[in-house]
């Protein structure tokens, strides 16, 4: 378990926002690194005191939050990405100590039966901030299913899922899968997989199931790093990708980026990897204006051959203090709706980069 602390300094009539995030372990990971600097920069730009703590797993996930409930010194918010196991006793014992929440999933989707776990019943369960993982996984098995059909095989499509957990963001994403896969007559779902996150061991569970099996198509990653685990299998079976196989992933990860422009990779869903960026804008207006969550929409976005050079400047964009993350503030901008799309990005970058170059331009007229 990791601690990284981000402490912001400023004036204010009353003590900094303190936002905890409890977050998954994210060495050597390219997802998370992301995740956390985008953070980092949101939090820098709204005046947040931002502290982030690694717990990889539900029961070390468990432990860090009974440490803040017993705990002196409490954070005015606390995210974290709820296990279904456990959330209502988590949740109770949040309510109970008075700590306001956010969780990173709708967790009430899947729990439609038991009616207590929905934020309206809980006084400091403060909102579900996510992206539509169920949508997410329809998108990839869309991507998929069309590039398959505009390709020059014939063969029924066999389609194989892999799952890198069992927590609510994949069970929705799975159901987004049967949710396209429902309209399709021409597809054989294999099974779901779960790797634990892990290449190697997409590439080996792959391996010995295709062997027990006349041959699979479609292979729906919930990662690009099992993606590409899939990609390295699928060469060793001696099996063309983007011809033979079509293999897919999320998160928009630099690998799985350069995998799809050098032909191997068909497609990656993302843009969630912004997500905590966008949640501490939403807690920044909550704090400044004392309202509820105002509702956001945060759209994924699948990326393939054809549209990577139009998004390139986002994925393997490192400045993200370049980025002014008031500019989305309902506060600042006098709006009644967020804007929280990777077009609004990609705008502002494009203006960053125009306003630096004429800067540069300018200086370089002072010099001569």
């Amino acid at each position: 378990m990791k601690f990284w602390f981000l402490v912001v300094f400023f004036s204010l009539p009353v003590r900094a926002f303190e936002v905890t995030f409890i977050a998954s372990e994210s060495e050597n990971n390219d997802y998370w690194q992301n995740v956390l600097s985008i953070a980092f920069a949101a939090a820098e730009d709204l005046n947040i005191n931002l502290n982030v703590i690694e717990a990889d797993h539900k029961y070390s996930q468990k432990s860090v939050i009974e440490q803040i409930i017993k705990g002196k010194s409490k954070p005015d918010l606390l995210v974290f990405y709820p296990y279904k196991q456990g959330a209502k006793f988590i949740f109770n014992g949040l309510e109970q100590a008075k700590i306001p929440f956010v969780t990173l999933t709708r967790l009430s989707e899947l729990e439609k039966s038991q009616s207590e776990l929905i934020p309206k019943n809980y006084n400091y369960w403060l909102a579900e901030h996510s992206y539509d993982e169920r949508y997410g996984g329809y998108l990839l098995a869309d991507e998929l299913i069309r590039q398959y059909h505009q390709s020059e095989q014939k063969k029924t499509i066999r389609f194989l899922s892999i799952s890198g957990d069992r927590t609510a963001d994949s069970e929705l994403r799975l159901l987004g899968i049967h949710d396209r896969l429902s309209k399709q007559s021409d597809v054989e779902f294999v099974q779901n997989l779960v790797v634990n996150w892990s290449g190697a061991e997409a590439k080996e569970k792959f391996i010995a199931l295709y062997n027990r099996h006349d041959y699979i198509n479609l292979v729906w990653a919930s990662s690009d790093t099992m993606a590409l685990g899939v990609i390295e299998a699928a060469k060793e079976l001696g099996l063309k990708p983007n011809k033979d196989i079509f293999i897919g992933g999320f998160d928009w990860t630099k690998n799985g980026l350069l995998a799809i422009k050098n032909g191997q990779l068909a497609a990656s869903v993302g843009g969630n990897y912004l997500s905590m960026g966008w949640m501490l804008v939403r807690a920044y207006d909550y704090y400044q204006n004392g309202n509820k969550f105002a509702e956001a929409a945060m759209p994924f976005q699948v990326i393939n051959s054809h549209n990577l050079d139009m998004l390139e400047p986002i994925i393997f964009n490192s400045s993200w203090e370049n980025i002014n993350f008031k500019q989305f503030s309902l506060t600042h901008l006098k709006q009644t709706k967020y804007d929280f799309t990777i077009r609004r990005i990609i705008k502002h970058l494009s203006l960053q980069n125009q306003l630096t170059q004429d800067a540069n331009l300018q200086a370089t007229k002072i010099e001569q």
